[in-house]
């Protein structure tokens, strides 16, 4: 029973929620099923769920104490209890606002000619959304939908004269424009990990009223739109710039709740740029990541920590050579993981740190030993062991790994730019084992090779590589 759906629901209710619901099951009113209340009340009395404590056997017991266990009753049963608290229980978040249930509210006093109490209600919604944290899409969209109100209650002949289409067509405006750019600048994010194209059909037209001026008041507009702009011209980092301004100023960072989704842009637009041999973005990336630990921007909800991010971070202290640094934070904040992740990377990141610092019998013995599964921690301890094949000379075990590394490539599907980059290395390493130490001619056609190949994130280690072949 412990992994059922109710149970599952159960679980994701707050102790708000959970009060509530304890009050609509005893109320004769909401709960007419003595069998639906008794079940519930029985299991919101326990402090926790366990495989003994909510058996099924037992339940069963508490419920129907004179019959025999009967499976097809009981869940039979915990289906009607999952129906009684999705229709009587409000799904919310702690913090939510008041200001949805206001809208519903002065609709339905609209919809019944209670003049009164809807005007009465109206001011004290205003300010509401005036008070709302941030002042992102959901701001805007609030405002558009007071406004929708307030222009149905002035009634046929009141719109003839003075209205309020200007600001219901303003909010309506800047609520898409921010809607657009911020799923606009998701998509891109997912174009680098899948070969798919996303279209949005006027976004050529909201960045046209952008640049024709206008909005440079509006932060949470202008955020996204140095937010896509930083994305869709690699390049340019004048809008990366931008954006950095933004990420790293606290208050204006407020406007918006989707902190650490907007850090994430800038920080891809960053791996973006050393993933095409700009080191330079090495320290740029790794500042910005250890920013959004620092204020625990990069956690979850629940304080737990991305493995993603804690690989990732690890990854560019050590190209920065931040060996002092490493081995502390992987010790500190392994405790922020998932514990079913937690040991794989450790040894992993450990691994890496080993590596770079060329004890490369610890290195390999620890990726021995991790299980991975994802497919870019697989990739990166491949190219690890290449590297270290080649510094060793085990041509052997070099050639073998390059070919099966290819088979897998060939096998992975969604993975983009990423497998041209992978590609290349391989290609690059091949070219450099069949190389003769003293043919001056393809050296130099090699490492003018190199250079201008993009995407490349090992460029500056096969140029090492060539120098001391």
């Amino acid at each position: 029973m412990q992994n059922s759906k109710l149970i599952r629901l159960i679980n994701s209710l707050d102790s708000k929620s959970k009060n509530e619901l304890l009050k609509y099951i005893h109320s004769p009113l909401f709960c007419t099923n003595i069998k639906v209340q008794k079940l519930l009340q029985f299991l919101l009395s326990r402090k926790y769920f366990s495989d003994k404590n909510i058996a099924k056997e037992r339940v069963f017991k508490e419920l129907f104490p004179k019959e025999k266990y009967q499976d097809l009753k009981l869940r039979h049963l915990m289906n009607v209890s999952i129906g009684f608290i999705k229709k009587n229980v409000r799904f919310s978040e702690k913090n939510e606002s008041k200001v949805d249930y206001k809208i519903q509210e002065v609709t339905y006093y609209r919809g019944h000619n209670l003049t009164h109490f809807g005007q009465k209600l109206m001011g004290s919604l205003e300010k509401d959304i005036e008070n709302l944290p941030y002042r992102d899409e959901n701001y805007y969209l609030s405002k558009y939908r007071l406004e929708v109100e307030r222009f149905e209650w002035m009634g046929q002949e009141k719109r003839l004269g003075e209205n309020n289409l200007q600001e219901l067509s303003q909010d309506l405006n800047h609520f898409y424009i921010i809607s657009t750019l911020k799923y606009a600048c998701i998509s891109l994010t997912h174009q680098n990990l899948k070969k798919a194209v996303y279209q949005f059909p006027l976004l050529e037209v909201v960045l046209g009223q952008i640049e024709n001026g206008g909005y440079e008041k509006i932060d949470g507009i202008m955020i996204y739109y140095y937010a896509f702009m930083a994305l869709k011209n690699e390049e340019n980092d004048h809008f990366f710039k931008k954006l950095k301004f933004y990420v790293l100023n606290e208050d204006y960072l407020n406007i918006i709740k989707d902190r650490k989704e907007v850090l994430m842009f800038a920080i891809n637009y960053c791996i973006k740029r050393l993933n095409s041999g700009d080191n330079e973005y090495i320290r740029e990336a790794f500042e910005l990541y250890m920013y959004g630990l620092e204020k625990k921007t990069l956690l979850d909800k629940d304080g737990v920590l991305s493995r993603f991010t804690f690989k990732n971070v690890i990854a560019l202290g050590l190209r920065l050579k931040e060996f002092d640094w490493a081995l502390p934070f992987i010790e500190q904040a392994k405790d922020l993981l998932k514990p079913e992740f937690r040991e794989s990377q450790v040894n992993y990141n450990t691994a890496r740190l080993y590596f770079y610092q060329g004890v490369f019998d610890k290195a390999t013995t620890l990726l021995q030993q991790a299980e991975f599964d994802d497919v870019f921690m697989n990739m990166d301890a491949k190219i690890m062991l290449l590297k270290m094949y080649l510094l060793d000379q085990n041509i052997e075990f070099l050639e073998a790994l390059l070919s099966s590394f290819e088979v897998y490539l060939h096998r992975k599907k969604i993975l983009a730019y990423h497998k041209d980059n992978y590609k290349n290395i391989i290609r690059f390493i091949r070219r450099l084992i069949a190389l003769q130490p003293f043919d001056k001619e393809g050296k130099k056609q090699l490492r003018e090779s190199i250079e201008n190949c993009r995407p490349l994130t090992e460029k500056r280690w096969l140029l090492e590589q060539l120098q001391n072949h």
